[in-house]
């Protein structure tokens, strides 16, 4: 739980200095899925829904970092 809270704390201050809230829903997408990994109580089709948000949460993390992804 202690690296799950510091990534949060990270996505805080990331949506913070970049006035970008939406960072933080994308990454309440990510953390459901983790979540669901374990415990696989999404349908298929939110599993989709989130794997485009976890990508959208990449992207944005990449493009504030200066990383170009493939």
């Amino acid at each position: 739980m202690q690296v799950t809270g510091e990534l949060r704390e990270f996505v805080i201050r990331v949506a913070n200095e970049t006035k970008d809230d939406e960072i933080r829903l994308l990454w309440k997408d990510a953390l459901s899925m983790h979540t669901n990994f374990y415990e696989n109580w999404a349908p298929p089709e939110d599993v989709v829904k989130a794997f485009e948000s976890v990508k959208k949460f990449a992207e944005k993390l990449a493009k504030y970092a200066g990383i170009k992804l493939k």
